[in-house]
């Protein structure tokens, strides 16, 4: 089964709080970033950094 968004489709209508929870959405945003510089450094000079980057590169062409 195949969903797609149609010019008829109502747009998503989202409800958010007054007051954000800046300060657990900031420290699980940092420790994401945090993770991905790691795994940049691991991958740097790694026999597995080229094909990691070309997959990387084709799932975003996919996503887009």
């Amino acid at each position: 089964m195949s969903y797609a968004l149609t010019s008829s489709d109502p747009p998503a209508i989202y409800s958010l709080p007054q007051e954000l929870p800046w300060a657990q959405i900031a420290s699980a945003l940092e420790r994401a970033e945090e993770g991905v510089a790691r795994l940049d450094e691991r991958l740097k000079g790694n026999a597995l950094a080229e094909g990691w980057i070309e997959r990387s590169h084709f799932v975003e062409a996919c996503a887009a």
